[in-house]
C-alpha cells in the first residue's frame, strides 16, 4: 500500500512591502511573503494559496524631487504596507506520509 506524502498547512505571515503605486506595494508584500516562506519552511513547497489578506498599516509619503534642485520638479509618492497574509501551503513531507 502506498503512502501519500502531500500535506497541507495554514500559516499566518506578517510582512512589509513598499512601492510607488498601491499595486507595486501589494506585489512587494507577496514577494516578501514568498521569500520568508522559502527561507523558514523546511519541506519542499508544492503550491501556495492565499486564504486572507489583512492590511495592518498603510502609509503614504510624498516628496518633491528636482534635477539639480531647480529643474523638472515632480512629486514622488511611496506607499508602505504592513500586512498579515494567511496562506495555505501544500508541501511534500517525505518523513511523515499519511
Amino acid at each position: 500500500m502506498s503512502k501519500s506524502y502531500l500535506q497541507q498547512q495554514i500559516v499566518s505571515i506578517q510582512c512589509k512591502g513598499s512601492g510607488e503605486t498601491q499595486h507595486q506595494a501589494v506585489e512587494a508584500t507577496f514577494k516578501a511573503m514568498r521569500d520568508q516562506l522559502t527561507k523558514d519552511f523546511q519541506w519542499p513547497i508544492v503550491s501556495l494559496q492565499t486564504v486572507d489578506y489583512i492590511i495592518d498599516e498603510q502609509r503614504q509619503t510624498e516628496r518633491e524631487e528636482a534635477f539639480l534642485f531647480l529643474f523638472m520638479k515632480r512629486q514622488r509618492v511611496t506607499i508602505e504596507l504592513a500586512v498579515t497574509i494567511k496562506v495555505q501551503i501544500d508541501y511534500v513531507n517525505i518523513e511523515g506520509g499519511k
